[in-house]
Protein backbone atom coordinates (compact mmCIF):
# COMPACT_ATOMS: atom_id res chain seq x y z
CA UNK A 1 0.00 0.00 0.00
CA UNK A 2 1.08 3.38 -0.85
CA UNK A 3 -0.17 6.12 1.39
CA UNK A 4 0.51 10.22 1.17
CA UNK A 5 -0.20 13.19 2.83
CA UNK A 6 -0.64 16.99 2.92
CA UNK A 7 -0.10 19.30 5.19
CA UNK A 8 1.65 23.34 5.26
CA UNK A 9 3.95 22.44 8.58
CA UNK A 10 6.64 20.57 7.72
CA UNK A 11 9.56 19.35 10.67
CA UNK A 12 13.20 19.73 9.40
CA UNK A 13 15.25 16.34 10.83
CA UNK A 14 18.81 15.64 9.82
CA UNK A 15 19.94 13.81 7.23
CA UNK A 16 21.75 11.93 3.36
CA UNK A 17 24.63 9.69 1.27
CA UNK A 18 24.44 11.79 -2.08
CA UNK A 19 26.17 11.88 -5.37
CA UNK A 20 25.95 13.47 -8.47
CA UNK A 21 25.81 11.73 -11.39
CA UNK A 22 25.09 12.04 -15.50
CA UNK A 23 22.10 10.76 -16.79
CA UNK A 24 22.71 10.38 -20.95
CA UNK A 25 25.14 12.79 -20.70
CA UNK A 26 22.69 15.32 -19.86
CA UNK A 27 20.64 15.68 -16.46
CA UNK A 28 22.46 15.46 -13.16
CA UNK A 29 20.73 13.41 -10.45
CA UNK A 30 21.34 13.81 -6.96
CA UNK A 31 21.02 10.05 -5.53
CA UNK A 32 19.97 9.18 -1.83
CA UNK A 33 20.61 6.08 0.55
CA UNK A 34 19.58 5.36 3.66
CA UNK A 35 21.56 2.64 6.29
CA UNK A 36 18.08 0.40 6.45
CA UNK A 37 18.54 -0.09 2.62
CA UNK A 38 16.25 2.81 0.78
CA UNK A 39 16.87 4.37 -1.88
CA UNK A 40 15.79 7.83 -4.22
CA UNK A 41 16.82 9.88 -7.04
CA UNK A 42 16.21 12.95 -7.88
CA UNK A 43 16.80 14.77 -11.33
CA UNK A 44 18.71 18.41 -11.03
CA UNK A 45 16.41 19.27 -13.97
CA UNK A 46 13.34 20.15 -12.38
CA UNK A 47 14.15 18.74 -8.77
CA UNK A 48 12.52 15.92 -10.31
CA UNK A 49 12.22 12.61 -8.08
CA UNK A 50 12.66 9.89 -10.37
CA UNK A 51 13.31 7.06 -8.13
CA UNK A 52 12.02 5.62 -4.67
CA UNK A 53 12.94 1.78 -3.49
CA UNK A 54 12.14 1.23 0.03
CA UNK A 55 13.47 -1.03 2.53
CA UNK A 56 11.00 -3.23 2.37
CA UNK A 57 11.29 -4.57 -1.20
CA UNK A 58 14.50 -2.42 -2.92
CA UNK A 59 13.78 -4.22 -6.06
CA UNK A 60 10.58 -2.25 -6.46
CA UNK A 61 10.48 1.42 -7.83
CA UNK A 62 7.41 2.88 -6.12
CA UNK A 63 7.98 5.85 -8.78
CA UNK A 64 6.71 4.96 -12.41
CA UNK A 65 9.42 6.41 -15.43
CA UNK A 66 8.24 6.35 -18.51
CA UNK A 67 10.64 4.51 -20.86
CA UNK A 68 9.91 6.93 -23.66
CA UNK A 69 10.52 9.77 -21.71
CA UNK A 70 12.37 12.66 -22.86
CA UNK A 71 15.53 12.86 -21.16
CA UNK A 72 17.20 15.93 -22.67
CA UNK A 73 17.43 19.03 -20.62
CA UNK A 74 14.87 20.81 -22.71
CA UNK A 75 11.35 19.41 -22.60
CA UNK A 76 9.45 17.29 -19.23
CA UNK A 77 10.30 14.70 -17.89
CA UNK A 78 7.37 11.85 -17.55
CA UNK A 79 7.01 10.09 -14.69
CA UNK A 80 8.85 10.17 -11.36
CA UNK A 81 7.26 13.45 -9.37
CA UNK A 82 7.44 16.91 -11.55
CA UNK A 83 7.22 19.98 -9.38
CA UNK A 84 4.23 21.94 -11.23
CA UNK A 85 4.61 25.38 -10.81
CA UNK A 86 3.42 28.53 -11.28
CA UNK A 87 0.55 27.07 -13.53
CA UNK A 88 -1.69 24.06 -13.89
CA UNK A 89 -2.25 22.80 -17.37
CA UNK A 90 -2.10 25.09 -20.15
CA UNK A 91 -2.15 29.13 -19.79
CA UNK A 92 -0.87 31.82 -22.38
CA UNK A 93 2.27 32.18 -21.96
CA UNK A 94 3.74 29.32 -19.92
CA UNK A 95 4.68 26.29 -20.99
CA UNK A 96 2.12 23.71 -19.56
CA UNK A 97 2.60 22.71 -16.02
CA UNK A 98 4.52 25.95 -15.52
CA UNK A 99 8.48 26.92 -15.69
CA UNK A 100 9.37 24.68 -12.40
CA UNK A 101 9.57 21.51 -13.94
CA UNK A 102 11.75 22.33 -17.02
CA UNK A 103 14.24 24.75 -15.09
CA UNK A 104 17.21 23.46 -13.94
CA UNK A 105 17.79 23.79 -10.11
CA UNK A 106 20.59 24.16 -7.50
CA UNK A 107 21.57 21.64 -4.77
CA UNK A 108 21.13 23.85 -1.47
CA UNK A 109 22.41 20.88 1.18
CA UNK A 110 22.75 17.33 1.19
CA UNK A 111 23.12 15.21 4.83
CA UNK A 112 22.92 11.68 5.50
CA UNK A 113 20.73 9.55 7.64
CA UNK A 114 21.79 8.26 11.23
CA UNK A 115 19.53 5.27 11.99
CA UNK A 116 16.38 6.10 11.86
CA UNK A 117 16.88 9.79 10.92
CA UNK A 118 16.08 10.60 7.43
CA UNK A 119 18.44 11.32 4.59
CA UNK A 120 17.66 14.92 3.08
CA UNK A 121 18.41 16.64 -0.05
CA UNK A 122 17.40 20.29 -0.63
CA UNK A 123 16.83 22.34 -3.87
CA UNK A 124 16.55 25.85 -4.68
CA UNK A 125 15.47 27.79 -7.60
CA UNK A 126 14.40 31.89 -7.45
CA UNK A 127 12.97 34.04 -10.36
CA UNK A 128 15.16 34.98 -12.75
CA UNK A 129 15.22 37.48 -16.00
CA UNK A 130 13.67 34.10 -17.50
CA UNK A 131 10.67 33.22 -15.83
CA UNK A 132 10.21 37.08 -15.14
CA UNK A 133 9.39 37.37 -18.86
CA UNK A 134 6.72 34.99 -18.26
CA UNK A 135 5.60 35.63 -15.12
CA UNK A 136 6.76 39.21 -13.24
CA UNK A 137 7.04 38.23 -9.75
CA UNK A 138 10.21 37.84 -7.49
CA UNK A 139 10.05 34.23 -5.67
CA UNK A 140 12.06 31.50 -4.49
CA UNK A 141 11.34 28.07 -4.31
CA UNK A 142 12.87 25.51 -2.05
CA UNK A 143 12.25 21.51 -2.67
CA UNK A 144 13.08 19.14 0.45
CA UNK A 145 13.34 15.44 -0.42
CA UNK A 146 13.48 13.66 2.90
CA UNK A 147 14.41 9.19 2.26
CA UNK A 148 13.33 7.31 5.16
CA UNK A 149 13.66 3.34 5.90
CA UNK A 150 10.07 2.84 3.79
CA UNK A 151 8.92 6.52 3.49
CA UNK A 152 9.47 9.58 0.83
CA UNK A 153 8.89 12.81 1.86
CA UNK A 154 8.62 16.00 0.08
CA UNK A 155 7.85 19.41 0.53
CA UNK A 156 7.99 22.14 -1.50
CA UNK A 157 8.34 25.81 -0.26
CA UNK A 158 7.02 28.86 -2.03
CA UNK A 159 8.75 32.03 -0.47
CA UNK A 160 7.22 35.14 -2.13
CA UNK A 161 10.30 37.93 -2.12
CA UNK A 162 7.77 40.28 -4.47
CA UNK A 163 6.62 43.67 -3.04
CA UNK A 164 2.89 42.39 -3.72
CA UNK A 165 0.42 39.18 -2.89
CA UNK A 166 1.32 37.25 -5.51
CA UNK A 167 -1.33 33.84 -6.96
CA UNK A 168 -0.05 30.67 -8.27
CA UNK A 169 -1.12 26.75 -9.19
CA UNK A 170 0.91 24.52 -7.34
CA UNK A 171 1.38 20.12 -7.52
CA UNK A 172 3.01 17.45 -6.82
CA UNK A 173 2.63 15.09 -9.39
CA UNK A 174 3.23 11.76 -8.49
CA UNK A 175 3.55 8.92 -10.69
CA UNK A 176 3.44 5.87 -9.11
CA UNK A 177 4.06 2.29 -10.52
CA UNK A 178 1.30 -0.22 -9.97
CA UNK A 179 0.99 -3.89 -11.20
CA UNK A 180 -2.72 -3.24 -13.44
CA UNK A 181 -4.51 -0.26 -13.21
CA UNK A 182 -7.64 -1.94 -15.50
CA UNK A 183 -10.57 -3.58 -14.16
CA UNK A 184 -10.61 -1.94 -10.41
CA UNK A 185 -6.50 -2.76 -10.06
CA UNK A 186 -6.26 0.49 -8.39
CA UNK A 187 -8.29 1.69 -5.51
CA UNK A 188 -8.42 4.87 -4.44
CA UNK A 189 -10.15 6.13 -1.48
CA UNK A 190 -11.39 8.84 0.34
CA UNK A 191 -13.10 10.84 -2.09
CA UNK A 192 -16.84 9.93 -2.14
CA UNK A 193 -18.58 12.56 -2.11
CA UNK A 194 -16.20 14.93 -2.68
CA UNK A 195 -16.89 17.91 -5.57
CA UNK A 196 -14.89 17.66 -8.35
CA UNK A 197 -14.54 18.50 -12.03
CA UNK A 198 -13.47 15.87 -15.28
CA UNK A 199 -10.70 17.28 -16.80
CA UNK A 200 -9.91 14.52 -19.58
CA UNK A 201 -13.04 12.42 -20.03
CA UNK A 202 -13.19 9.53 -17.82
CA UNK A 203 -9.55 9.53 -17.11
CA UNK A 204 -8.32 12.47 -15.05
CA UNK A 205 -10.76 14.21 -12.16
CA UNK A 206 -9.37 16.98 -10.31
CA UNK A 207 -11.06 16.90 -6.68
CA UNK A 208 -11.86 19.98 -4.55
CA UNK A 209 -10.51 21.03 -1.09
CA UNK A 210 -9.64 16.97 -0.65
CA UNK A 211 -10.20 15.49 2.64
CA UNK A 212 -7.71 14.02 5.28
CA UNK A 213 -7.41 10.68 3.97
CA UNK A 214 -7.07 9.23 -0.04
CA UNK A 215 -4.94 7.03 -1.20
CA UNK A 216 -2.48 6.86 -2.19
CA UNK A 217 -4.17 8.80 1.49
CA UNK A 218 -3.53 12.58 1.12
CA UNK A 219 -4.38 14.27 3.97
CA UNK A 220 -4.81 18.31 4.35
CA UNK A 221 -6.79 21.24 4.35
CA UNK A 222 -7.68 23.33 1.41
CA UNK A 223 -6.05 21.30 -0.97
CA UNK A 224 -7.02 19.42 -4.30
CA UNK A 225 -6.29 16.07 -5.79
CA UNK A 226 -5.61 15.37 -9.09
CA UNK A 227 -6.45 11.65 -9.84
CA UNK A 228 -5.05 10.93 -13.85
CA UNK A 229 -4.12 7.59 -16.58
CA UNK A 230 -4.09 8.34 -20.03
CA UNK A 231 -6.09 5.25 -21.12
CA UNK A 232 -5.23 2.81 -23.94
CA UNK A 233 -6.41 5.33 -26.57
CA UNK A 234 -4.87 8.58 -25.41
CA UNK A 235 -1.38 6.93 -23.96
CA UNK A 236 -0.88 6.25 -28.07
CA UNK A 237 -1.01 9.78 -28.88
CA UNK A 238 1.49 10.79 -26.13
CA UNK A 239 4.92 10.45 -27.88
CA UNK A 240 6.72 10.37 -24.76
CA UNK A 241 4.80 7.19 -23.14
CA UNK A 242 4.53 3.79 -24.07
CA UNK A 243 1.63 2.72 -25.99
CA UNK A 244 0.94 -0.21 -23.01
CA UNK A 245 2.90 2.18 -19.83
CA UNK A 246 -0.78 3.16 -18.95
CA UNK A 247 -1.42 -0.16 -17.69
CA UNK A 248 1.24 0.00 -14.84
CA UNK A 249 0.90 3.92 -13.85
CA UNK A 250 -1.64 5.85 -12.18
CA UNK A 251 -0.93 9.55 -10.97
CA UNK A 252 -2.13 11.24 -7.37
CA UNK A 253 -1.07 14.61 -6.99
CA UNK A 254 -1.58 17.02 -4.08
CA UNK A 255 -1.61 20.93 -4.84
CA UNK A 256 -3.69 23.39 -5.59
CA UNK A 257 -5.18 24.06 -8.43
CA UNK A 258 -8.85 24.25 -8.73
CA UNK A 259 -8.20 28.35 -7.71
CA UNK A 260 -4.94 30.46 -7.71
CA UNK A 261 -3.32 30.12 -3.86
CA UNK A 262 -2.90 33.56 -3.14
CA UNK A 263 0.66 34.17 -1.17
CA UNK A 264 0.95 37.94 0.79
CA UNK A 265 4.10 39.20 0.44
CA UNK A 266 7.33 38.10 2.80
CA UNK A 267 5.07 34.81 3.35
CA UNK A 268 6.00 31.34 2.23
CA UNK A 269 3.62 28.48 1.38
CA UNK A 270 4.33 24.76 1.72
CA UNK A 271 2.70 21.72 -0.27
CA UNK A 272 4.43 18.40 1.89
CA UNK A 273 3.47 14.70 0.97
CA UNK A 274 4.51 11.35 2.25
CA UNK A 275 4.86 8.27 0.34
CA UNK A 276 4.79 5.68 2.60
CA UNK A 277 5.33 2.12 1.54
CA UNK A 278 4.08 -1.00 3.78
CA UNK A 279 4.31 -4.70 3.81
CA UNK A 280 1.71 -6.73 1.99
CA UNK A 281 -0.75 -8.60 4.86
CA UNK A 282 -1.66 -12.04 2.95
Amino acid sequence: MVSSFMSKTTVFVSTLLASLTAVNAELETVKLSHPHGSSAEVFLFGAHVKSFRAATDPKVDVIFMSKDSFMDGVNPIRGGIPVVFPNFGGAPGFPNHGFARITNWAVASTKEATDNSPSVAKFTMAASNSTRQMWPVDFKLEYEVKLYANELQTALRVQNTHTEQIEFHTLLHNYLWVDDSRNGGVAVSGLKGVDYFDQVAKTGNTYLDAPDKIVATIKGTKTDAVVWNPGAERAKKLEDFGDEEYINMVCVEPGRVSVKQPLPAGHTYTLQQSITVKPTRL
